[in-house]
């Protein structure tokens, strides 16, 4: 009995003893995952960061290239308008040259009879 009184004193003094390295273990441990717990914190901040300016710099570009879009279809709507309008004004061309045509036809008909009506008539 004296034997295990003192048996379990020891191991009380042990585990007294032991007391101050477990808690400094326990604290140390304490503090790395503190550390660890802030060191994700602090990526999840980082990465966030990373996606929210990847998302706004996308964002630009797809502004860019609908601008872009829009100026082409603008140009090509223009192209298309003074397109219209050329072949509009050399239809206008043709036309103005088949009336001075005609015009000259008719003109050569009217010196044709004057020069007949003025010729001394024929027996």
């Amino acid at each position: 009995s004296a034997a295990a009184t003192s048996a379990s004193t020891a191991s009380a003094s042990a585990a007294f003893a032991a007391a101050p390295a477990l808690a400094a273990r326990t604290a140390e441990q304490r503090a790395a995952l503190a550390a660890a717990e802030h060191r994700k914190r602090v990526d999840a901040r980082a990465t966030a960061a990373a996606k929210a300016l990847a998302r706004q710099r996308i964002e630009e570009r797809l502004r860019q290239v609908s601008l872009e879009e829009a100026r082409q279809r603008q140009l090509g709507e223009l192209a298309e308008d003074a397109s219209q309008r050329c072949r509009r004004a050399v239809a206008a061309g043709e036309a103005a040259v088949r009336r001075v045509e005609a015009l000259h036809a008719a003109l050569l008909l009217c010196g044709a009879a004057e020069a007949e009506a003025e010729a001394p008539p024929q027996d």
